[in-house]
């Protein structure tokens, strides 16, 4: 990662730590030159390895997770762990045209579209060329723009489809992977240098995949993505955003500690250019996190500091935020806390967000409702549930539906019933190789049944570690 003068004039305010710097200057040289990484080894491997630099050998592991990630932490709930698949190319998702015809509607659209200026040039095809645009392949629409010597466009028309990615990523990411990668084929069919788009593009194509859960192709275009750290990618709105991309993905592939690091990296250059939608989503993404590693106190930590700039953001991201820290509570033991939390969400939302949305948040009100004694609503709240998932053929999801269901069963003292809903658990969860945690998890729930010695407590620490090898299970991503 390179420095920024953004940053340079921050540090010298005092507005950024020693430490970070120190980060920020190793992480580059290490990147860079063999040299220095080989100098720098050695001598944390020798007899000084107990002078080396404070912070820097961490930052040497985290430098090395960032260029190696191991294929064995890419779980996920529905797909075996795969080798990642080499860098190269990424073949283009069907439906790259669409963006294009997206960029002649917005040319079409005059000089100012959606409160954006754009350059004259964009409003100088002709009728007959915006017709053509939906038609022809973005290679021979780019040569005859270039041809016209109207190059300069390309870049405002990039701008905009890549905004449309981010609009459009959580409730249609195959429309989303199509304008990255539509991006991507403008970018490279154009001459001159792009390489702030090119990252951006990178980033969102991951992103897009994320959401797909294609996580092999979503590490491919984070993996391309590195290599762009090679050029003059400064600007600390292009930096951040990427890093809060990419600490979603790795969320997802269970490398919270990666995670971590992109995240804080994402609120430090969102903050020197003062984008508090964007902070918002890395701090709550962060909160995510931290809440799959089992640390209710830090989310609680992370989302109350937010509050403030919370306030001023979209209702959506306000349930967002308002769902993670309901969670911790609930981890915490805080009922009353959590309840808040859903009164907060109740007010906020709205059911044109959509299904996905509205069943995550369900899942959590069933959680507080077995927490508040109300067995029965719960129960008929998760057998819903479960019946939607079901209908997706989603059976890790419809496992942990099942696990709370049994909670509810003994709450009730209802242990045939607890029994059998986990009778019909384990073979499912038995079927996925997730690794040594996850397995010794399902050794202890196997064993508990067949000493009769269910509790509540057990079937909680149950639920809460096999969903975090599935971070999507009923979790909110906030990119």
């Amino acid at each position: 990662m390179h420095l920024s003068r953004e940053l340079l004039k921050a540090y010298r305010k005092g507005e950024v730590e020693p430490q970070v710097m120190i980060d920020y200057l190793l992480s580059h040289c290490l990147d860079l030159c063999p040299i220095c990484e080989s100098e720098y080894l050695g001598f944390t491997a020798g007899q000084e390895r107990d002078v080396a630099v404070p912070g820097m050998q961490q930052a040497v592991v985290q430098q090395r997770d960032l260029a190696q990630p191991e294929a064995d932490t890419c779980a996920s709930c529905e797909q075996p762990a795969a080798a990642q698949a080499p860098l190269g190319e990424m073949p283009p998702a069907a439906g790259v045209s669409e963006a294009t015809t997206y960029a002649a509607s917005i040319i079409a659209g005059g000089p100012e579209v959606a409160g954006m200026e754009l350059p004259r040039e964009l409003c100088g095809l002709e009728a007959c060329d915006l017709e053509q645009v939906g038609r022809e392949s973005v290679e021979a629409w780019t040569e005859r723009i270039i041809e016209r010597e109207e190059a300069q466009a390309l870049p405002a028309i990039s701008w905009l489809l890549l905004d449309q990615a981010r609009q459009r990523v959580a409730e249609e990411p195959e429309r989303a992977l199509a304008f990255a990668e539509g991006v991507l084929e403008l970018c490279n069919a154009s001459p001159g240098e792009h390489h702030d788009l090119i990252a951006l593009a990178y980033a969102h194509q991951g992103n897009a995949n994320r959401a797909l859960y294609q996580l092999e192709r979503a590490q491919m275009a984070f993996d391309l993505l590195a290599e762009c750290f090679l050029w003059p990618v400064t600007r600390p709105a292009v930096l951040g955003e990427i890093h809060s991309l990419w600490g979603s993905l790795a969320i997802e592939q269970r490398r919270f500690a990666l995670a971590r690091h992109q995240l804080q990296r994402a609120t430090l250059s969102l903050g020197l250019v003062d984008d508090e939608v964007g902070i918002c989503k890395a701090q709550i993404n962060l909160a995510n996190a931290f809440h799959h590693e089992r640390r209710p106190g830090k989310v609680l930590e992370t989302l109350e500091a937010l509050m403030p700039k919370l306030r001023h953001q979209s209702p959506k991201l306000k349930v967002i935020a308002f769902n993670t820290l309901a969670l911790a509570n609930l981890d915490l033991g805080k009922v009353a806390a959590a309840a808040a939390c859903l009164e907060e969400i109740e007010i906020l939302f709205d059911m044109s967000w959509g299904a996905p949305l509205l069943r995550k948040l369900q899942w959590t009100r069933a959680r507080i409702l077995l927490r508040q004694g109300e067995g029965l609503e719960s129960e008929a709240l998760l057998q819903r549930l479960h019946q939607s998932f079901a209908e997706e053929g989603s059976s890790f999801h419809c496992a942990l539906l099942d696990i709370d269901r049994a909670r509810v069963a003994i709450q009730h003292r209802d242990w045939e019933r607890a029994m059998a809903l986990l009778d019909g658990v384990l073979p499912e969860l038995s079927l996925r190789q997730l690794g040594d945690e996850y397995e010794q998890c399902l050794l202890e729930l196997e064993e508990a049944m067949m000493d009769e010695q269910l509790s509540l407590q057990l079937l909680t620490v149950t639920v809460r570690t096999l969903e975090s090898f599935s971070p999507r299970a009923y979790f909110l991503q906030a990119a």
